[in-house]
């Protein structure tokens, strides 16, 4: 039953989905928590902002120099940097560079894997901009309560095993 409430993800590989799940997980307490929350959202979706901001200036040259790809997002969307996603543009090894960042006690995360490569959904079919995305993207911590030097050291950890 946690397998499914769970979404159906695997408990060996994160954001990989053996079986369609659900998420049935939010009680009563819970939504009013949230309705809560939302009085706050603002403030949040500002913090985030800054914590992106953060990572666009201390990453600015290697975006600019083609070594990571940030996402870019429409004038008329709001990004709401629930994550902050780069793609490794240089050849790095994705997997790799999770294993030594989080050696320097930094945890990072895969971009989500295709929808077609998972058993309930799977497709012989290949689909090249999805796989090439999944196979080189990373999500940085994202958490709005970062401030200035944890975005630093991040980005340090970054570049340093990403540029080697």
């Amino acid at each position: 039953m946690r397998h499914f409430r769970g979404q159906g993800q695997s408990s060996d590989k994160r954001y990989w989905f053996t079986d369609i799940g659900y998420n049935y997980r939010m009680s009563n307490l819970q939504a009013a928590v949230a309705l809560a929350q939302l009085e706050n959202v603002s403030k949040h979706m500002q913090r985030r902002q800054a914590v992106a901001d953060m990572y666009k200036h201390y990453l600015r040259e290697y975006i600019r120099d083609g070594v990571f790809v940030e996402q870019q997002v429409g004038e008329e969307y709001k990004h709401v940097y629930w994550m902050y996603s780069i793609l490794l543009n240089n050849g790095a090894d994705r997997d790799t560079l999770m294993d030594k960042m989080n050696g320097d006690n930094i945890e990072t995360r895969p971009l989500f894997y295709p929808l077609h490569t998972m058993p309930p959904y799977y497709e012989s079919k290949s689909y090249a901009v999805a796989e090439y995305i999944s196979v080189r993207g990373l999500n940085l911590p994202s958490h709005g309560n970062l401030i200035e030097a944890d975005i630093k050291r991040v980005c340090n950890s970054l570049v340093k095993h990403a540029t080697v």
